[in-house]
């Protein structure tokens, strides 16, 4: 058993969804009350003092050193509002005024929120294998309290809050605003909602920076220049193909991550609930490969994860043939016996094979002279090409179940090289089959070249000339069976 581990560190989060004061689609509220939270912001933990709220860390922790950097400004540089609402103001500038390039790219943010994940809604849900669900929650419940117990973790509530000689960590930290277990959606997910604390020498002497908060916890983010097989560096270039230059006139050469900062930190984290699941249920980690998509909101998922399902079994039924021939008998539907086949007896099973055979043989009879009385009394190219369009895309769906009969007749009469040797024939077959269904396609285009090449085109009677010969063949290795009744 093999399974992924997920994990995707963003700046959007709800702490209201988290703690489900609001209840979205994804959610099964009946389950709700199965969820684990560690950390639950504004609410009581288990040792009877209340989670601190996002402002209250903020007017705790950071507050302090920013009135003090607040007061070292001039008059006209100051700020006139909490560290917090700053972030938030810039945070906004950023978001309504991308073009302006002060506030482009601004990398601060009030709170961070990182889901891990084991495996997805097919092999891992509560819907389609409940005992892996199962199984994921103790990892996950492992995985959290590994994330809690690290000495970089804090976690404020009200005693700290009131306590006024307590002070915030003098070394970089995550402040723990919100942890939880939700065992009531499609697949169970940890969510840790967190602040970076990072020390700082310039400006405020704690700032919440996500990227100096890892630096300074152990998680540098480094570069190094790429080097292709020659030992040659790779120059940067702009939209004109043009070399690009620093500002002393030397070039830029292209960089690779060296190391990854917050996301090193992630893959320890995966790392260690791979040995987990390894240890405990002996699941081997699946590499994650990129799909090249950005992270998706729920809804967006699930058309997502919908197409994607659709794509792949649309792939599968277009690369095996079993499925070929079932989705021609799903079309043929008023036949409602045949997942009883392997049931009847060869007697029987012959008994079945002719009434199938004659009824198909009978209608391709009737549509053969219906169709030669259109063309012989049509003036029309375009009914022409109309009425072969349909008459050819009727053949390939009306011969799927005797088609998906023969195959089952085969498999439980005869055996051996006998069969090797249907199967080649039949797989021709499966092939012409697919042509008529291509040719019939084309015939709806305007195009005059291919109205010509399609005129020429006898794959109909190809198609018939083929099935005919394989049920003589049939026909006649049954009677040299001797089979009796």
């Amino acid at each position: 058993m093999r399974k992924s581990i997920s994990a995707h560190l963003g700046s959007t989060y709800s702490l209201k969804h988290n703690n489900r004061e609001i209840i979205c689609a994804n959610v099964d509220s009946t389950r709700s009350k199965n969820n684990d939270y560690f950390v639950k912001s504004n609410h009581i933990g288990t040792d009877g003092y209340r989670f601190a709220t996002i402002e209250e860390i903020y007017n705790k922790v950071f507050e302090p050193s920013w009135r003090e950097f607040q007061a070292k400004q001039r008059p006209c540089r100051r700020y006139n509002g909490t560290y917090l609402e700053w972030i938030r103001e810039q945070k906004f500038k950023a978001r309504t005024k991308a073009t302006d390039v002060r506030y482009k790219d601004k990398a601060i943010n009030e709170a961070y929120e990182v889901v891990f994940q084991i495996g997805n809604i097919d092999d891992t849900g509560y819907e389609n294998a409940p005992e892996d669900a199962k199984k994921s929650e103790n990892i996950m419940r492992e995985v959290t309290e590994h994330i809690l117990s690290k000495p970089y973790i804090c976690v404020i509530t009200e005693k700290e809050l009131n306590d006024p000689n307590w002070k915030p960590p003098e070394d970089a930290c995550l402040i723990a605003l919100n942890c939880c277990l939700h065992k009531d959606e499609s697949v169970c997910g940890l969510h840790f909602t967190f602040i970076p604390c990072a020390n700082s020498k310039r400006g405020s002497k704690k700032q919440a920076l996500l990227k100096k908060c890892f630096e300074q916890l152990g998680y540098q983010t480094e570069f190094t220049e790429i080097i292709t097989e020659k030992g040659e560096l790779i120059p940067k270039k702009n939209s004109d193909n043009e070399i690009r230059k620093d500002a002393e006139g030397n070039i830029i050469y292209k960089k690779t991550v060296k190391k990854k900062g917050a996301l090193d930190w992630l893959d320890e984290i995966k790392d260690f609930c791979a040995v987990k699941m390894k240890e405990e249920y002996g699941w081997e980690r699946k590499p994650v490969v990129g799909n090249g998509r950005k992270h998706l909101d729920i809804e967006d998922y699930k058309i997502y994860k919908a197409k994607e399902r659709q794509k792949n079994i649309q792939t599968e039924i277009d690369n095996n043939a079993d499925n070929l021939i079932q989705s021609a008998v799903n079309l043929y539907n008023d036949k409602k016996d045949f997942d009883n086949l392997n049931r009847i007896g060869t007697y029987q099973l012959w008994k079945k094979y002719n009434e199938i055979s004659s009824d198909f043989w009978g209608w391709y009879k009737s549509e053969s002279n219906d169709l030669k009385r259109k063309i012989a009394s049509d003036k029309s190219e375009h009914d022409y090409f109309k009425y072969k369009q349909q008459h050819y895309n009727d053949l390939a769906n009306r011969c799927g179940f005797l088609i998906a009969f023969i195959i089952k007749f085969i498999t439980k009469v005869f055996f051996g090289s006998q069969i090797d040797s249907y199967a080649e024939r039949i797989n021709e077959l499966l092939k012409t089959r697919e042509e008529l269904k291509r040719i019939s396609k084309q015939m709806s285009s305007e195009n005059a070249n291919i109205r010509k090449l399609i005129k020429k085109n006898s794959c109909d009677l190809e198609f018939i000339e083929k099935l005919s010969q394989i049920e003589q063949q049939m026909k006649l290795d049954y009677q040299n069976r001797g089979f009796e009744r």
